[in-house]
């Protein structure tokens, strides 16, 4: 292969790396009681991210920018492992997880990126069964089918998750975190808070400040998911929202402060470079204050953009980008359905506020499309899960016959309440 070193080394660790994982699905879906069709699916996913990813990396697509950065990072740290040199400065607070992850197994193994983009292969397909989870014990067995469907499908995974950067192992961990907090607001139990904590340590390490918005929902929703039915109807909307939104600004700034993120101003500055520089970029900037009342102007400002661009005039311009915004646009048409289902009024608020929050700071930090679309895959994981129960209003509604995702779901509800009766 003529753009990345392949040794034998690297081999033998990245196909230890996906037959390691292939058996752990195995496992897992065993445990979760997940059909057939489910743990074939995540191996699927397995494979194809993995040929992908190659034949990306191959065709030369990942020579340049971050692939190269973090490889280049990779290398000095199994260096330094090694004894071979000593540690500097290789990357700004936030990103340093991934670095040191490659640096790890470029240590134990040889470097090269095969290994970037075996464990890639294995973060993404572990996301569908983790999704089936979450909706089986929420809903029932037809929801989950349909979630691990929905989080294998998104073409922004499909290309940035096979890529070897850190996007991948990041929405992994923003999944784990969704899980955790929508069976929180079900069960309540403290383990799940837990499992929320360690996700936003992970992002933290590979998506830096993002963390805080994570925290911060979790400060709002853990409080108020205390009571029985505290989480359905509008009163709840109206304290949880500009609270949650003043908390991630506050900790957006304290973050800030210790040199872990972007100023706002820095922020603005890249921003503009962004929009100027980029044949998709948007006009943001204009003008407002500094800090805080700087960046909510800003939010103001860019939220439909960040929500529901690029719009269909922008893509005759930009038409590498209409499948991933036509699937957005159908996630979102899902939601709303899946939202105003029974189901999903207990998770829309915790996934509201979590959306939210995360359109936020893309709208202070985005400036073209194509940073956008990269970005806004981020929000698909918490999207899902009113998504999936959306797919199942839109069956009935459809009259849809045939039982090819999953069981049938009144019979599968009706057992599953006699069980519990």
């Amino acid at each position: 292969m003529a753009n990345f070193e392949v040794s034998f080394p690297a081999i033998v660790l990245s196909l230890t790396i996906v037959c390691l994982t292939a058996i752990a699905l195995y496992f897992i879906a065993a445990r979760m009681q997940a059909p057939n069709k489910v743990k074939a699916l995540s191996w699927a996913l397995l494979g194809g991210h993995c040929l992908l990813g190659i034949a990306l990396v191959d065709s030369g697509l990942a020579e340049s920018g971050d692939a190269a950065g973090y490889d280049l990072a990779g290398r000095n740290i199994a260096a330094f492992l090694g004894g071979e040199s000593r540690l500097a400065q290789l990357t700004s607070a936030g990103k340093q997880g991934w670095p040191w992850l490659l640096g790890v197994l470029y240590w134990v193994g040889a470097p090269s990126l095969l290994i970037a983009i075996a464990v890639n292969a294995a973060a993404l397909s572990v996301i569908p069964l983790v999704f089936f989870h979450l909706m089986n014990r929420v809903h029932s067995q037809s929801a989950g089918v349909r979630a691990a469907v929905l989080a294998s499908i998104s073409p922004a995974w499909w290309f940035w998750g096979s890529l070897p950067i850190r996007e991948a192992v990041n929405l992994l961990f923003l999944s784990v975190f969704v899980v955790a907090l929508c069976l929180y607001t079900h069960r309540r139990h403290n383990r799940y808070i837990a499992y929320m904590l360690l996700a936003a340590v992970g992002v933290n390490y590979f998506r830096g400040s993002l963390a805080v918005i994570l925290i911060a929902t979790a400060l709002v929703v853990v409080p108020l998911s205390s009571g029985k039915g505290v989480l359905r109807g509008r009163a709840p909307s109206v304290v949880a929202v500009p609270l949650m939104l003043l908390l991630a600004g506050v900790g957006q700034s304290a973050y800030s402060s210790v040199g872990g993120s972007l100023s706002s101003e820095r922020a603005a500055e890249i921003r503009h470079s962004q929009s100027t520089r980029a044949a998709s970029g948007f006009a943001v900037d204009q003008g407002g204050g500094a800090g805080l009342v700087g960046a909510a102007q800003q939010i103001v400002r860019s939220l439909p953009q960040v929500a529901l661009g690029p719009y269909p005039w922008h893509l005759v311009s930009i038409p590498s980008y209409a499948p991933d915004v036509i699937f957005w646009w159908v996630l979102l048409w899902l939601a709303w359905r899946g939202g105003r289902s029974p189901a999903g009024r207990k998770l829309r608020l915790p996934l509201v506020l979590l959306a939210l929050g995360l359109m936020a700071a893309l709208a202070v930090y985005s400036g073209n499309f194509g940073t956008l679309i990269r970005l806004r895959a981020q929000l698909v994981p918490v999207v899902i899960p009113l998504a999936a129960l959306g797919l199942l209003t839109a069956r009935r509604s459809f009259s849809f016959k045939g039982t090819s995702l999953g069981l049938r779901d009144d019979r599968e509800l009706a057992a599953r309440a006699a069980r519990s009766g």
